[in-house]
C-alpha cells in the first residue's frame, strides 16, 4: 500500500487556489471526495458523496485562466464512488492538476429557496414538488411558491 498526493482545483478557480490530498492507493473514490471535502467550505448540506469530480493532468503553472468548459468532458467524470484510486491514478507523480471538483449547482438554489422561505429549513424536511434547470436558472416550486437561483440572487412568486 502506498501513499498518492492528487493536486486538486475546484471548477472556477484559479489555479493559485490548487490544493492536494493525501490518499492510500488501496482507498477508493468516495474516501478522495472526504479527503476533498476536509479541505474546502461548502454550504451545510453539501455532503463528500455530492462532490462532482473529473479526472484530468495539466500544469497547474501554465495559466491562471483554466478553460473549464473545453477540458472537462463527460468522459472525464469520475462516476463510480468504489473505484479504487490504485486504478484511476496509477503511477500519478508531480505537481500536476489531476481532479476538478464541483459542488451540485443545485444546492445554491436550495439556499436561496431557504433564505426566502423565511428560514424555515425546507431542505431535508420537504422535497420540491417540482425542479429544472435550463442554461441560467434554476426553478423549484414547494408548497405552492416559485423559487428562482440565477446564479446572482433569487426570487420567488
Amino acid at each position: 500500500m502506498s501513499i498518492i498526493n492528487i493536486w486538486c482545483l475546484e471548477r472556477g478557480s484559479s489555479c493559485s487556489s490548487a490544493f492536494y490530498v493525501t490518499v492510500k492507493s488501496n482507498s477508493n473514490i468516495f474516501d478522495l471526495k472526504k479527503a476533498i471535502f476536509r479541505e474546502i467550505s461548502v454550504s451545510y448540506n453539501i455532503k463528500p458523496k455530492d462532490l462532482n469530480l473529473w479526472k484530468v493532468d495539466f500544469n497547474q503553472n501554465l495559466s491562471e485562466n483554466v478553460p473549464f468548459d473545453r477540458i472537462l468532458k463527460d468522459e472525464m467524470k469520475i462516476k463510480n464512488a468504489t473505484s479504487l484510486i490504485r486504478d484511476i491514478f496509477y503511477g500519478v507523480e508531480g505537481n500536476n492538476i489531476r481532479i476538478i471538483f464541483e459542488a451540485p449547482a443545485i444546492t445554491s438554489a436550495v439556499i436561496c429557496a431557504n433564505i426566502l422561505a423565511g428560514g424555515h429549513l425546507l431542505e431535508g424536511w420537504y422535497k420540491p414538488s417540482e425542479m429544472y434547470s435550463d442554461v441560467n436558472v434554476t426553478t423549484m416550486r414547494y408548497f405552492g411558491y416559485r423559487y428562482e437561483y440565477d446564479g446572482f440572487g433569487c426570487s420567488y412568486s
